[in-house]
C-alpha cells in the first residue's frame, strides 16, 4: 500500500541499523519519504517539524539523549497520533513492559530476522500491536510469576489465546482466519477480554496480559 504524503522516521544511532531499517520501509512500505535521525534531539525535532504527516518511527531504545522510558513516554504523549516501533539489544520481560507501558505500539530485538522486522513494521503500520514473543529459554519460573494463575483464572482459554494473536500484531480478519472462527466472534472475545482485564485499548491489553502472565510462549 502506498501511503502518500506519510513520513516514517528511524531513529537510530547505528548507520548499520539505520540504513537497513530506511531501506526496509521505502521498499516494503512504501512511504512517500523515510527521515533518519541519531539522537533524541534530532527525533523531537522531526516530530515537530512534521507533525501532521509523521505516521510511524522506529525508535532504539537506547538512543542517545532519550533516557529509555521516560523519553518515550514523553514522545507518546506529546504526539499520541505516530504508531511506535521500538528496537533494542536488550530482550527481556521487564524491557517489554517498560516499553509498552511508556506507551509505544510494539517492541522488536534488533536480532530479529528480516521477515520478523519486516512483520513488524507492517503490523505497526497498520495499528496493531506487536510483541516479539521471548524466547523459550527466558521463561519465568513459577515462582517468579505469582499472578499468573489469577489472570488465567480471569481470561478463558479462548480470550487468552485472541490476546495472544493480538499481541503479534494481527488484526481482527487475520485472527479469525487463524481460529477459524468469524471475525465477529473476535471481536466479542477481545471486548470480552479488554472488559475482563479492566483496559479499553490493545495496547493496554497487551501490557496487562504480559505483567500478569508467564508470556514466553506468546505468539509462538
Amino acid at each position: 500500500m502506498t501511503r502518500d504524503n506519510h513520513v516514517a522516521i528511524v531513529a537510530d544511532d547505528s548507520a548499520l541499523s539505520g540504513a537497513g531499517l530506511l531501506h526496509m520501509m521505502e521498499t516494503c512500505l512504501s512511504f512517500s519519504k523515510v527521515l533518519t535521525c541519531r539522537n533524541f534531539r534530532e527525533l523531537a525535532g522531526l516530530f515537530g517539524q512534521y507533525r501532521s504527516r509523521a505516521t510511524l518511527a522506529v525508535i532504539n531504545y537506547d538512543l542517545p539523549g532519550m533516557k529509555r522510558a521516560s523519553g518515550l513516554r514523553r514522545l507518546c504523549e506529546a504526539w499520541p497520533s505516530v504508531r511506535i516501533l521500538v528496537t533494542a539489544d536488550v530482550y527481556d520481560r521487564d524491557t517489554i513492559l517498560e516499553v509498552l507501558s511508556a506507551g509505544s505500539h510494539g517492541f522488536i530485538p534488533k536480532s530479529s530476522s528480516a521477515p520478523e522486522l519486516e512483520q513488524a513494521l507492517r503490523a505497526t503500520a497498520e495499528g496493531h500491536v506487536f510483541v516479539s514473543p521471548l524466547p523459550v529459554d527466558q521463561k519465568l519460573p513459577q515462582s517468579a510469576s505469582p499472578h499468573a494463575p489469577t489472570s488465567d483464572a480471569r481470561l478463558t482459554a479462548r480470550q487468552k489465546e485472541v490476546l495472544e494473536l493480538v499481541a503479534t500484531g494481527k488484526s481482527n480478519k487475520q485472527i479469525a482466519i487463524a481460529l477459524g472462527i468469524s471475525e465477529g466472534t473476535v471481536k466479542v472475545h477481545v471486548n470480552a477480554a479488554f472488559r475482563a482485564l479492566g483496559v479499553h485499548n490493545r495496547v493496554s491489553a497487551t501490557t496487562t496480559l504480559l505483567a500478569r502472565m508467564d508470556f514466553a510462549d506468546v505468539g509462538t
